[in-house]
Order: C-alpha cells, then structure tokens, then sequence
C-alpha cells in the first residue's frame, strides 16, 4: 500500500478545527496524482542533506534521518511572521539538498471524503435483474457515499431488507501457489436481498480507499481489469480517490444484479471460483431472514453510517471483514453469538452490533487525536 504518505497517527478530531486568526500557508493542486490530494495546509518543511561517502558505505542509505528543520507552520509562520518561501530560499542548498514537506489535510477529513456528507462509506448502484438500473441516474453506475447516501433516498427506491447472509471465500492468486498465510486468509461479506427482488446488495469493510486508490478493481464487476480502468473506476468522485491506508477502513455497498442468495451463488460465485479466477473455497455460513422492524434501505445507510463513523479503524486480528460481518448478521437477524467465520478471527472478536444504532457525534474519545499528514 502507499502507508508511507501517511502520518502514523490517527487523523484529526473534527472538534480542533484550525482558528481562523492562525495565518495558514496552503498546497493548491493535484499532490503526486492523486485526484483527492488537493488542498493541504503546509506544516513542517525539513532539509535532507546526502550523507558523505563514508557513511553511506557503512549506514547503507543516502540521506540522513527526518532532516534538519527549516520552517515550522507555528515557530516560524505564526510566531516569528517567517514566510515560507523566505525560509527555503535562504536555506544553503549548494549541496543536492531534499525538501521534505509535511502537509495535513481539512479538519474534517478525518470524517468523510467531504465536509458536507461525512463518514467513509459509499453505496454502488447500477443494472437490475430485469434490465433497468438502480441508478436514478442514466448511467450505468451512479455512485453516493458518506450520509449523502440517506439524503438522497428516494421513497420508491427504498425497499425492505428481508433476507441476510455471511459469504466467505479466499482470493484466488493465479500467478502464483498459495502461501500458509493465504490458506488462512478467508474474506467475509454481506449479502442483503430486498423484497423487491430486482437485485441484491453485497456489503463489506476493507482498508479506507483501498478501491478509490486501486484504479476501482472490484471482485463485483466483470471489467475489473480493463484497461484504462473499470466502470466502476469512473464513478468515484475525485475527492475518493486517494493513497490507501491499512489502519483506517471503509464500508463498500454493491447492488448486483441477482435476485437472491442462490442465483448470486450460482451465477456469479461459482463463475469465478476456482485458483485461475477470483474466489477459493466459497460457501455462505450463516443465512437468516431480518428480523429489525426498520429494515429500508435508508434505515440500512443510517445504521451503517453510524458504525463507520463510531470506528473507523482497521485490524487483521480485531476490526476487519469476518467481524463487520458478525456484527452486521447478528444485528440485521436479532441473534445472539454470529461469530467471525475463521477461528483465528474469533480469538479477539468483540460483538460491536450497538454501534449501528446510535450517532457518532453524541460520544466523545479520551484519545488525544493528532492531525493526518502526508510528506510530498
């Protein structure tokens, strides 16, 4: 992944947005291609010089550690009305000196891909079982995400949830023979059928941006791999398409166009199965007919909203696709002990199904929270 771009802390609370007396010195543009990378308040700018022959004969590298400080946003910028251009100009730079930039992304960053609808997740929509689209758009694939998902639920495309099921399978690796780790190595995902019975809909978690950043390459779509990119690919919003990050997460909604958990299985599932195609070892363990009262499509985005904005963190042992998907059969079905599907995963598995109920916004952390960064 590209988790060297970002900073190791967890991204900055929504509550310490900057004060508007502070003077700000701001990245305008596109940061290393990166359609999402666009404004980026300048934090830090350090200096790295190359090491003498010597050292790098027994060090081994080129540059010498973080670099010598130059300018500080709030020592230099606020404190001593230092500009930035003035401290790298007057920087001796004889040698072949690197520049290295800390940058920090909007406060509210740490919520969502915008600040007007927050919370990492976002809903696909597009063709039906009877040849029309889910979209309310005349594309083939419309997609919306964070709580502009709820708002933009229309009441005649707000079907009731009336079947839920945990399917599991490892990924195929055709290139290459399958390491103990990926005999090991099971995904789980969600599939939700509705009354109407024009699609269904698959659910899991995976890393924040892991599709935005990854040229769209869904296991849901028959043009994963096309070239330049996937259908898929063209439907993100700039502001989603971003380095990836293995610690944080992100909730993914598919409509595909099947009625039911047999016909996705049988026309799809089995279709790719196999070490030359996508999925290994499939099988669906736990099926049960949703048993909430609200149970809509728009009650669904709320309670899955709510999770993603209550943790937003991802763990291969803790938080990852198996325990999102116990959480939400279990919730969905009203039952007690769903568990991960893999007994690895069982092992640090806390249930978590309460926090599709209840808004984010109205608890608070103990964690002091520190801004997410990117060096360019």
């Amino acid at each position: 992944g590209l988790d060297d771009l970002w900073d190791r802390h967890d991204r900055q609370d929504s509550s310490l947005e900057p004060s508007p007396e502070e003077a700000r010195w701001v990245f305008h543009g596109v940061l290393n291609g990166w359609p999402g990378l666009t404004v980026l308040d300048v934090q830090t700018v350090r200096a790295q010089e190359p090491q003498s022959i010597m050292k790098k004969v027994w060090v081994g590298t080129t540059t010498s550690g973080k670099g010598k400080k130059i300018w500080d946003v709030n020592r230099d910028g606020n404190e001593r009305g230092i500009e930035l251009s003035d401290a790298i100009n007057g920087y001796d730079r004889r040698k072949r000196t690197v520049l290295l930039v800390e940058l920090r992304a909007p406060y509210w960053s740490s919520q969502g891909w915008s600040k007007r609808s927050p919370g990492f997740i976002f809903w696909t929509e597009g063709p039906t079982v009877d040849g029309g689209s889910s979209s309310s758009s005349s594309n083939n694939l419309t997609m919306n995400y964070g709580t502009d998902i709820i708002k933009n639920t229309i009441e005649e495309r707000d079907p009731a949830c009336t079947m839920v099921h945990m399917i599991n399978h490892r990924y195929a690796s055709p290139k290459k023979p399958e390491s103990p780790k990926d005999r090991l190595a099971y995904h789980s995902l969600v599939l939700l059928e509705w009354d109407h019975q024009k699609y269904c809909s698959v659910v899991e978690i995976g890393f924040l941006n892991g599709l935005g950043g990854y040229k769209g390459k869904s296991n849901w779509f028959e043009d994963k791999d096309a070239k330049p990119h996937s259908a898929l690919y063209a439907a993100f919003a700039p502001e989603m398409v971003l380095p990836w990050k293995s610690t944080l997460s992100e909730i993914r909604v598919t409509n595909v166009p099947f009625r039911n958990k047999d016909d996705f299985m049988e026309h799809y599932m089995n279709k790719y199965e196999g070490h030359q195609g996508r999925f290994v070892d499939t099988n669906c363990s736990f099926s049960h007919e949703v048993r909430l009262s609200f149970h809509r499509r728009s009650h669904i985005a709320t309670y899955l909203v709510n999770y993603i904005l209550r943790d937003k963190t991802y763990s291969e042992m803790k938080r990852n696709c198996q325990t999102f998907a116990a959480d939400l059969c279990g919730f969905l079905a009203g039952k007690r002990n769903i568990s991960p599907y893999h007994p690895v995963n069982q092992i640090q598995y806390h249930n978590s199904t309460h926090t599709f109920l209840y808004e984010s916004s109205k608890y608070s952390t103990t964690k002091k929270k520190k801004s997410m960064s990117f060096l360019g």
